[in-house]
């Protein structure tokens, strides 16, 4: 019946759970997976950067902005955004640790930062939380559409303050920082030349 062949399947990775082998889901950024086993791969460097940065005071801005210069894509071929950075710095697979079924198995994968480094960014982004919260949110909805005139790269978005202490949103081009575009003004001309050329017949 169905629900036996349902029970096998179950059995079947709860078994290879057991033997320390991945069942399903994405590979995580930073891991290939060979035989069925997650190993650090040459993205893994990556991984150690953006914890160290944000451990030692670096904004997720300043991260992505670093990781779009060197052109890092994550895990789906795409540039780093905030939501891709505070997934990664609160994923247990980095010290080793797999969850299924609930279930944290420790040892389960080799790690790629220590378990102190992930505490201190714990903390950190915990502190960071409630100011988060009250910040107004920035959503970049050009970042990777965008192309850079000068050189061809594709742009992303950062915020910054300006000497008031206002934080605003800004585009920039993936391979420099030479020149910001207000958020606001961009995807405002953006929209009245699409909504232009939607209209004409």
């Amino acid at each position: 019946s169905q629900s036996r062949y349902a029970q096998k399947i179950n059995r079947g990775l709860d078994d290879n759970v057991r033997k320390g082998l991945m069942v399903g889901g994405s590979v995580t950024f930073g891991y290939q997976l060979v035989n069925k086993k997650l190993i650090p791969n040459d993205n893994a460097s990556h991984v150690q950067y953006i914890y160290n940065a944000y451990a030692q005071g670096k904004t997720m801005d300043d991260i992505i902005v670093e990781l779009n210069k060197k052109g890092v894509l994550n895990a789906n071929g795409m540039p780093f955004s905030h939501q891709h950075i505070s997934k990664l710095l609160r994923n247990k697979r980095y010290i080793g640790t797999f969850t299924y079924k609930g279930v944290e198995y420790p040892d389960f994968i080799p790690p790629i930062i220590d378990s102190h480094l992930f505490e201190v960014v714990q903390s950190k982004l915990k502190s960071v939380r409630n100011y988060g919260k009250r910040k107004s949110d920035f959503e970049f909805v050009l970042t990777g559409k965008l192309i850079c005139g000068n050189c061809g790269k594709s742009m992303c978005g950062i915020t910054a303050k300006n000497r008031h202490n206002t934080r605003y949103g800004y585009y920039i081009c993936r391979n420099h920082d030479i020149k910001r575009w207000k958020k606001v003004d961009l995807e405002e001309l953006v929209a009245s030349i699409i909504a232009q050329s939607v209209l004409e017949p």
